[in-house]
């Protein structure tokens, strides 16, 4: 008996002990499994249930949050307009208007101190109906409490329908009762809005009253609406405990086992409840479950077939080099036919086959590339990735690389390849022979991709550089002359008066009148590296690689001249009545490179073009400090009576500090405009204070460093700061360059009703730039702005009483 026959049988137990074990450990193996998806399954539910919940809370709390701030605005509208037949025309229009706004489930009722109807939402409001037998209405006349009241749900007498209502107590100057301001919400609202999230066909979400009581349900069961379900476990005994948790219940209204996920809200008595049930939650785990044990199955009667499959392992191995054989003839026969170049490479790095469309795409024929080092005519500029592409792959770091290069055809033409390289492998020891490259023309896209680059990278109307190229190429020529310890300057060019020109003469002589601009920027762009750019509107820049500021500078007095001798005609720039241009020239030498970056040429360009302009236009003027100054603001002509103002609104407001209503806005207009940091400022005579903030620690800073005290002038509607560090004003601001690292500014001035008094403003902020508000935007900040004044009015009326 031959050695390998003694040893068939040896091996063949073997095999058979390695399968048991190898089943057992893989039983084991897909127990644990299962288990562990069981409780991770559980774990997902509960957290997607939970997600839902919170974003029902949060859309709860913003519709009431929207119905409360009316209903304040009603109790001071009444208190200040009254109730004569036109104010309160006014009113309904108002309650029309906002019932109008999305969603349409809110409605808005006013009731004088007798339950008569003063105004409401709805198309008519009717003159003799009553509402004083109404829950709410009998609270707010009994109880002299002010806040908002959340009602139990009731039958609307003007639909029909359940609602849930949301009240305010109106009160006379003298503190009596004088009605009730209610906003109502359709109970199938919330219903249809629990509709949109989805828990499965089983699912359920439900809304109750802190005290049990349900105001809205999805599925929507309207002879459970109203019921008082505070026996409940969810009210007896989780929310005692958690104001947010998840746990299984038994449903009472199907008696289905679910997965209950709840939240209270933080700033009303509500409650909402999102389940799912059992079957939804466990169906995911359930399928893999039937797929892991199908899977386990087969790999059970694979590996009892290991066993059978040796002893057919020599035969298996003969007919794989049969494959292989045939295989490399079918490859050859695809190679010589195909019209890409196949070419194979030994670890020398020299060509050891080439197809026959070798001769097509190279210009030479196969035999002259046989034996050649296959980097042998790449362009220079190309060499480098491509032969790093190939040590990675002689080294064993990666089985395949795609590199793109140019080569010279013997005729001198040009040409873009791509090749796809892949590591061969002996079939024998698996160590790497060789690399196989398939080759082919990628001129046309190649070319077609330089176009495409060069249109995105090149303004439209000027065919100057755009903003982006420009930003890249301050980066670039920054970073080269850091290392190469060389000069750099900037000029930036500001068409005067291009308003008036657009005005007078229309938007397609402006047009052209920036073509011409663009014109006399590009002839003074002479060397390789000079950058024209269009920066934005009619501002232009030229950035002057390897130049001394006075050198800039004399170009940027060469740059004007030629341009105010080009004679474009503008009527309404005076002296000149042609068209003329500030330029503001920032330069910055070896030794400050180290100390700041791009943004602080670019801010100290953008001052002296700033200075320029505001010392009579048509001249340039050269940044002194880089970065430039921060600027303070000036104060107001009107200073001695605004600041007599604000010091009345600051003491009526420090008599009652942390005012809710002002804290409520401050923090929607974080909201809103998606910062971190909102405040309410008053700008004093040498400080401002923040009496409302949301995000900021900070109660006070100096007036001199306070973007907001560049809105007291009366002139000033809104100011948009969308990166600090690269404006003029603010580069150097302690707020900026500081631990605040502050970024994006928006403020809207806090105007004194009837009156050109700017008490200081309402702002956002954040620590990352952003884009400018749009005039909606802007318009929503002046809103908010508005309002606050209005609270702070309140407070300090009541203050005086």
């Amino acid at each position: 008996m031959t050695p390998q026959h003694r040893l068939a049988p040896s091996l063949g137990i073997r095999s058979a002990a390695f399968a048991l074990l190898a089943c057992g450990a893989l039983l084991a193996v897909e127990g644990w499994n299962t288990w562990r998806g069981y409780e991770m399954r559980i774990a997902e539910v509960t957290s997607s249930t939970a997600s839902i919940t919170q974003g029902l809370v949060q859309h709860t709390e913003d519709l009431f949050d929207r119905a409360d701030l009316l209903l304040t605005q009603l109790a001071e509208r009444i208190g200040q307009d009254g109730t004569a037949p036109a104010a309160l025309d006014r009113l309904n229009v108002l309650l029309r208007r906002e019932a109008e706004r999305p969603p349409p489930a809110l409605s808005f009722f006013v009731y004088d101190a007798q339950g008569r109807w003063l105004a409401s939402s709805l198309p008519e409001t009717p003159r003799d109906a009553n509402n004083a037998d109404r829950g709410y209405f009998r609270h707010h006349r009994d109880q002299a409490d002010g806040s908002l009241l959340v009602g139990p749900p009731l039958r609307s007498r003007s639909r029909g329908n359940w609602i849930i209502t949301l009240s305010r107590r109106l009160q006379d100057p003298a503190g009596n009762f004088a009605g009730v301001a209610l906003a109502t919400i359709d109970a199938r609202y919330f219903a249809g809005f629990f509709a949109s999230h989805d828990l499965g066909r089983d699912g359920a979400v439900a809304m109750f009253r802190a005290d049990g009581v349900l105001l809205s349900r999805n599925p929507f069961l309207e002879e459970q609406v109203g019921a008082d379900h505070s026996a409940l476990p969810l009210f007896r005994d989780q929310l005692p405990r958690a104001a947010a948790a998840s746990a299984w219940i038994t449903s009472p209204f199907d008696g289905a086992q679910r997965l209950n996920s709840y939240r209270r809200a933080s700033r009303y008595p509500v409650v909402i409840a999102a389940a799912i049930s059992e079957r939804e939650a466990l169906r995911p785990w359930r399928r893999d479950l039937v797929v892991r044990l199908v899977a386990a199955a087969l790999v059970i009667l694979l590996l009892t077939s290991v066993g059978l499959r040796l002893a057919g392992q020599v035969h298996r191995r003969h007919k794989t080099e049969q494959a292989l054989a045939e295989s490399e003839a079918t490859f050859r026969l695809l190679a010589e036919n195909s019209s890409d170049m196949v070419s194979r490479l030994g670890l020398d790095g020299r060509r050891t086959y080439v197809s026959p469309s070798g001769e097509r795409l190279m210009g030479r024929s196969a035999a002259d590339l046989v034996g050649q080092p296959a980097d042998g005519f790449i362009d220079p500029e190309d060499l480098p990735p491509v032969r790093s592409a190939i040590a990675r792959l002689r080294a064993g770091e990666a089985d395949e690389a795609t590199v793109t290069y140019r080569i010279r055809r013997p005729d001198g033409t040009p040409l873009w390849l791509e090749s796809a390289l892949r590591v061969t492998r002996d079939i024998q020891t698996g160590e790497a022979d060789g690399v196989v490259a398939v080759s082919r023309d990628v001129t046309e896209r190649r070319e077609q991709e330089l176009r495409l680059a060069a249109l995105a990278t090149t303004d439209g109307l000027t065919g100057l550089a755009n903003r982006r190229a420009f930003d890249e190429a301050l980066a670039l020529e920054w970073h080269r002359a850091a290392r190469g310890g060389l000069p750099l300057s900037l000029l930036l060019l500001d068409v005067d008066r291009f308003k008036k020109y657009n005005d007078h003469y229309g938007h397609q002589a402006g047009d052209a009148c920036l073509q011409r601009v663009a014109e006399a920027v590009r002839d003074r762009a002479r060397r390789l590296g000079d950058v024209a750019a269009r920066y934005g509107g009619e501002e232009m820049a030229l950035l002057l690689p390897d130049t001394p500021v006075s050198v800039a500078v004399e170009m940027a007095e060469k740059l004007r001249l030629s341009l105010q001798e080009r004679a474009l005609p503008h009527a309404d720039n005076p002296p000149h009545a042609v068209v003329t241009a500030s330029i503001g020239v920032a330069g910055i030498i070896p030794e400050m490179l180290s100390s700041f970056g791009p943004e602080a040429l670019l801010a100290a360009a953008d001052s002296a073009l700033y200075s320029a302009k505001h010392q009579g236009r048509n001249q340039v003027m050269m940044a002194l400090e880089i970065p430039p100054a921060a600027r303070s603001a000036l104060p107001p002509n009107n200073e001695a009576a605004r600041l007599e103002a604000v010091q009345g609104y600051a003491a009526a407001i420090a008599a009652s500090p942390g005012d809710p209503e002002l804290q409520r806005i401050t923090r929607l207009a974080a909201r809103l405009f998606g910062a971190p940091m909102a405040a309410l400022s008053l700008v004093e005579r040498e400080r401002q204070i923040f009496v409302a903030r949301s995000g900021l620690e900070a109660t006070e800073t100096p007036r001199d460093v306070a973007f907001c005290a560049h809105l007291v002038a009366p002139s000033e509607e809104i100011l948009v700061v969308p990166d600090a560090a690269a404006d003029a004003r603010f580069a150097q601001n302690p707020l900026v360059t500081g631990g605040l690292g502050l970024r994006f500014y928006a403020g809207a001035p806090l105007v004194v009703p009837d009156t050109d008094l700017h008490l200081g403003a309402l702002c956002v902020l954040d620590q990352t730039s952003h884009a400018p508000l749009d005039e909606l935007q802007q318009a929503v900040l002046k809103d908010l702005a508005a309002l606050a004044v209005a609270r702070m009015t309140q407070v300090r009326h009541a203050s005086a009483d």
